[in-house]
């Protein structure tokens, strides 16, 4: 899904449930979330949308007409000190108003 079927989506009364995860330190890639799958966005030649910021990510989401979405950043603690990945108490989520995003 691109950023123009997010548009036309939200334009017809549809909601969508979007998330934006912190990859690595300077990547953040928004997704699709369904009942059956998470799905990246992508651009019209159907590549993934990747960003360099948090903020270059909310301010293209925030011109779609999304509300608001969930910003989740998984931290690798675990894995550093060599125990096993326990994703649940090593995730935070963050929802965020992207109305309030700035235009910089």
């Amino acid at each position: 899904m691109t950023l123009d079927d997010i548009s036309k989506q939200l334009n017809r009364g549809g909601g969508l449930d979007i998330e934006v995860h912190a990859v690595e330190l300077a990547l953040y890639v928004p997704y699709l979330f369904t009942d059956e799958q998470r799905l990246p966005l992508t651009d019209k030649r159907g590549k993934p949308l990747y960003y360099p910021s948090r903020y270059a990510a909310l301010r293209a989401l925030k011109h779609t007409g999304l509300k608001t979405v969930d910003v989740v950043h998984v931290s690798a603690y675990d894995e550093m000190i060599g125990m096993p990945t326990a994703a649940s108490s090593n995730e935070m989520r963050e929802r965020v108003d992207v109305a309030l995003v700035g235009d910089g």
